[in-house]
This record gives C-alpha cells, structure tokens and sequence, in this order.
C-alpha cells in the first residue's frame, strides 16, 4: 500500500517495533481508535505471541493501578513468557491535581535501566489531535506538551490525529485492490463525506461492502434438482420402450433427492443415501438403466460450486448509497424530517427504530438528544443566515459542527419549514428540559422521550398571556 501521510506515524511504529532499536515505552496519544486498533493488533502480532499471550500481555488502568505497581510488573521478568507488554490506559490520572513528584521520579529511576524483555504503552486517549495541528484546542495543546515535558525524554511518541479525507480514500481504494475487489474512486469519497472521515466507522462499512459485492451467487432452490416436464419426458422416452404413462412414474434420483414426473408436474422427495439403491433396484431393467443413464447425463451438464463466479467484485456508487446512506439517513436525519414536517406517527416509529438500532437502547437517550439539540441549533443559524444553497453551508457552519455533506440539501430544507426563529428556539427548550428530566432519574426514560417527540411535532400554542421583559425569566 502506498505511504499515507496520516499513516505516517503508525507506520513508522509498527516498523520500529520489529527492529532491536525498539525503546522501552511508547506514548499513544490521540483519541483515534483506528490508528490505535491497528498499532495494538501489531504489537500483538510482533511481540505477544498468541500461545505465550495470556502470560505476556498486561491491560493496566492507572484509575485502578498505581504506577508503582505497573512499574514493578515491567521490572520483573515472567517466567512463563519471553517479552512482556504493558498497556496503561488512563495516563491523564499523572497530571491530575498534585505535583506526583514521587510518581515521575519513580518513571525516571525506572527508564534509567529499563528492562529490556518489557513495553510499556502509555495510551492517552484523552487529547484530541486533529489533522492541521494548527487548529488543535489550547488546553489539549497544554496537556500535549506537558506529557512531551515529563515523557518525552525516554518515550517514543506515536500520534494518532484525525486522518485527512484524502488519506481515508486513498486507504478505501487500496485495500479494496489488495483484496482483489475494485472500489470506484465516487463510491469511495460518498463513503468518506458520508461517515466525516471516521475510520473506525469506515473500516466496518468498508467490510460491509466487501462482503455485499463478494457474496458467491447462490443457485435457485430448484435449480439442478426438479426437471422441467419436457426435460422429465425426454430422459425417459429416450431409453424406455414402454407408454409414456409408464414413463412418467419413472423416478429420478437428483443430489439425495427423488424427482418423478406424475401428471405433467415434477414432484420432489427426500432420499436418504442408503435407500437411493433401493428406488433403483425396485425398476425395471430398461427403466432402471434410463433412470442411471439420464442421471449420469444431467450431473455432467451441472456446475460445480466452485466454477460459480462471484457476482461482481466492484463496489459502485449505488452500493454505498444502499448499504451506508440509506442506513444514515433513516437514522436522525429522517426523525427531524418527520418532526419538521409534523408527522407525530412517522416521527415515534423512527424514534423506536432509532433506540432498536443503538447500543445501549433507551441508555443511549441522552446522547439522541444531544445529536437533537445540535441538529436544531443548526437549523437556527441557518435559517437566520437565510441559507438556500448547500454549498454556502460551509461559509456560516464552522469546522466541527457541519453535519455530513449527504444531509445539507435536507437540513435546509427542514430549516425552511420552520417559519421564525421562535419555532425553533422553542424545539431547543423543549431538548434541554427533556435532557434535565432525563437527568433526574426518570422512572421512564423512553416515555420521557416520546413526550418530547410528540411536543415538537406539535405546532405551538400560541400564548394566553402578555410577554414580559423578563427575557431569561422566559427561558
């Protein structure tokens, strides 16, 4: 595969750690999970056999563990396994509230003679990294450099940023070829805009497709078993000298099952193995010789499984809007639609739908709400900078809160339905009081969020009494 830039770092990892100029720890820092997914899976693969594995790897949580203890376990040899590995998750319980004057100086009597049949790998999934590092938030840029501060004198660093759209491409059409299946350059980028450069959630649907446009064609039912009822005469007549009322009852043994022709219509039995003899001895001569030979005839004629091709190997644009934009956008984007439109019954099927389809079900109701909240706020600054063309989205939606590039045309237009901006900051009210009710402990989370369904699908009441100036009062 070609070098990606935003490959680079985990490339360089992953060749390092097979070379004996591999350091005693590394610091995974970065909240992207493929790239750490993929450093740990080689690290596996190169130092952590899987027959010494349960004696050899060591998942540590400094939440849990103290670094003195971690320490110690890299610092004394297994008996059972040649190399150990230590991945100590956690690492922003080091710079918490404390000097740990005690903690760095046990990491520095540690590094100054390490063990050299021990990793550690440090994993700091607490900071994100995005692509342009000039655009990285200051408190994780603080965090950063205090971590490079107190580790970075006898750790390797290993970044994990936010992959580029182009890298993410790059790496879709690329393993599609090394896999033998074609992947169509718009067929990858529709798949990148779709998921916003997620690669975890990427690489699942890019396996999806590979399985989807891979799946060897499977034969009819009846293909290869029942015979047409020319086919059954034919067979029959041609070696038989009886009447062809004699020949209809002349019974066919296809694949352990048996086919006869009665009345014009193929009728089909199970055969166990051992009684298939039997049929057959039970014929006459002449029909047991054209049952044999018809059989002998129509299994040469038949395909093997193996010379079954594979339907097509080549995923098209068309598979990736029926396999990943459908999937997206009868998620959330369709739920706004159906509130926007004030479809109540629409918009409750696609809530259950929504809730069916997560993990963790109505557990899972403050983050939905949370995508609601954003989703509105969008639709609130749209509206007030009266956006009519997809393309303009991007001038008054900063970077980290655009929606994906599928859903624009359908946010603006779920924008317009709503007539002021009152309508709108009213949805986003009705949110934050169901997000509260939701935090109090509710006795029913899902009725919690079927009232707020129905709420915004509601047009609002208009209001019985006079608006005061009290403004935030009124919120």
């Amino acid at each position: 595969m070609q070098p990606l830039r935003s490959f680079a770092s985990t490339d360089r990892f992953i060749t390092e750690i097979a070379t004996p100029s591999i350091k005693p720890a590394y610091v995974l820092i970065g909240d992207e999970v493929f790239l750490y997914d993929r450093c740990r899976k080689a690290v596996l693969a190169t130092l952590a056999p899987e027959e010494t594995r349960d004696f050899s790897l060591h998942d540590l949580d400094l939440a849990e563990t103290s670094i003195f203890e971690v320490l110690d376990r890299a610092q004394t040899p297994s008996l059972m396994a040649p190399f150990q590995v230590l991945f100590v998750r956690n690492l922003k319980t080091l710079y918490g509230r404390g000097s740990k004057k005690e903690e760095f100086a046990a990491i520095d009597a540690y590094f100054r003679s390490p063990n050299p049949s021990a990793l550690i790998l440090f994993v700091a999934d607490h900071l994100r990294i995005p692509t342009d590092l000039r655009k990285m938030d200051y408190q994780d840029k603080e965090r950063y450099e205090r971590i490079r501060e107190t580790l970075g004198d006898w750790c390797g660093f290993v970044e994990l940023a936010r992959v580029e759209e182009s890298d993410a491409i790059k790496w879709v059409t690329t393993t599609a070829e090394s896999r033998n299946v074609k992947f169509d350059p718009d067929a990858a980028r529709e798949l990148v805009d779709a998921l916003g450069t997620d690669m975890m959630l990427i690489s699942s649907e890019f396996e999806k497709l590979l399985l989807y446009v891979s799946a060897p064609a499977r034969p009819s039912v009846n293909e290869g078993v029942i015979l047409s009822e020319g086919e059954a005469e034919s067979k029959d007549l041609r070696s038989s000298s009886t009447s062809p009322a004699n020949t209809a009852r002349v019974p066919h043994v296809r694949d352990g099952l048996i086919v006869a022709n009665v009345g014009g219509v193929a009728k089909v039995g199970e055969a166990p193995q051992d009684s298939i003899e039997i049929v057959i001895s039970t014929l006459s001569a002449v029909e047991r010789a054209s049952a044999l030979a018809a059989e002998v005839e129509k299994s040469a004629s038949l395909p093997t499984a193996s010379a079954q091709p594979l339907t097509k190997n080549r995923v098209t644009l068309g598979d990736v809007e029926t396999m990943v934009l459908a999937a997206k956008q009868r998620s959330l984007y369709e739920l706004t639609d159906a509130i926007s439109s004030k479809d109540r019954p629409r918009a409750l099927l696609l809530l259950h739908g929504l809730l069916n389809a997560s993990d963790g079900g109505e557990d899972a109701a403050i983050g939905h709400l949370y995508m609601l909240a954003r989703t509105f706020r969008q639709m609130l600054i749209i509206s007030e900078k009266n956006v009519r063309d997809p393309r303009a989205i991007w001038q008054v939606l900063w970077q980290g809160f655009r929606m994906p590039p599928f859903a624009a045309e359908d946010l603006i237009k779920q924008a317009r339905r709503y007539k002021s901006r009152r309508e709108l900051t009213r949805a986003i009210r009705l949110v934050a009081r169901a997000d509260l009710e939701l935090r109090s402990s509710p006795a029913n989370k899902l009725l919690v969020l079927e009232r707020l369904i129905l709420d915004l699908s509601t047009e609002p009441k208009p209001t019985t009494y006079e608006p005061s100036h009290q403004f935030a009062m009124e919120l």
